[in-house]
């Protein structure tokens, strides 16, 4: 015979959706009626849960992943010239920075080249600016040949060119400056059936560590005007 204290707890739990007796345990669900309802039933369901949470994070941490690459590589194309194989002006005057904090902090010396490309206005009125641009990317090898896999090259404008050297003293760069002008101005480069000539003015300066990078520009560019008026 059910008391009211049994009644009280059967209450209690159909509240919570459970009932139990020493025979047995169930789950009220959600139409109201009693189901029976085993332990392990629950342990699976947890399991299912787990599997599917598991399955869940996995999805979101390959999109993650996947996000992260995109981040890099838009990074990468922010950086790069739109047009030639080099940094852009913002990328170039990063790693500038780069290589100025390297040298304070490290005592590693390094070096920066600035290269002018004269007469490529002249050959874009005579052959059109793919002509120019052809030129530019000739430029741009001949300058790479000549240096090293680790030092790097950007456009600072339209036919303005930067290369860090590292490991690169004063004297160093001062030659490495008229090696890579008799380069590119030395053989006439080919394009679309005509020969052409170009000259370039280079300037050469070593990075110290008080420098910033527009000081060290600066500097170069000083030092390229000079050479094409003659001087040092």
């Amino acid at each position: 015979m059910e008391t009211k204290r049994s009644r009280r707890a059967m209450a209690a739990m159909d509240t919570v959706g459970w009932t139990e007796s020493p025979r047995r345990q169930a789950r009220r669900s959600p139409d109201g009626t009693l189901k029976d309802f085993a332990p392990t039933d629950l342990s699976e369901d947890m399991r299912s849960m787990v599997s599917q949470l598991a399955a869940r994070v996995d999805e979101l941490t390959g999109a993650l992943d996947l996000a992260r690459r995109r981040v890099a590589e838009l990074e990468t194309m922010t950086d790069e010239d739109v047009q030639l194989p080099v940094l852009n002006r913002g990328g170039f005057m990063r790693e500038l920075k780069r290589a100025i904090s390297v040298v304070d902090r490290y005592a590693m010396p390094a070096a920066l080249i600035c290269l002018d490309v004269d007469g490529l206005k002249a050959i874009n009125d005579a052959y059109g600016h793919a002509a120019g641009d052809a030129v530019l990317r000739e430029v741009v090898a001949r300058v790479r040949l000549r240096l090293r896999a680790s030092d790097i090259v950007g456009r600072l404008g339209g036919r303005e060119f930067g290369a860090i050297l590292w490991s690169a003293s004063a004297g160093d760069v001062a030659q490495k400056a008229e090696t890579l002008a008799a380069a590119i101005a030395g053989a006439p480069i080919s394009v679309a059936g005509h020969q052409m000539r170009v000259a370039v003015s280079a300037g050469a300066t070593a990075l110290a560590a008080a420098d910033s990078a527009e000081t060290a520009l600066a500097r170069a560019d000083a030092a390229m005007d000079r050479a094409t008026r003659g001087g040092a």
